[in-house]
């Protein structure tokens, strides 16, 4: 029983430790690309505007 025990602890300590490591990537969501896309867009419409 005792090995489970250990065996269970190892394998949860594992998954915990993956889990922090999955949010250190670089990576951008779509959502955030999409938002940053359409606020430059939003921008040169609105220095084209301003020039006119």
């Amino acid at each position: 029983m005792k090995s489970a025990k250990k065996i269970l602890a190892l394998i949860l300590a594992g998954v915990m430790a993956l889990a922090l490591l999955t949010g250190c990537g670089k990576a951008t969501s779509l959502d955030r690309t999409i938002a940053e896309g359409m606020a430059e867009y939003y921008k040169s419409e609105l220095a084209q505007l301003g020039g006119k």
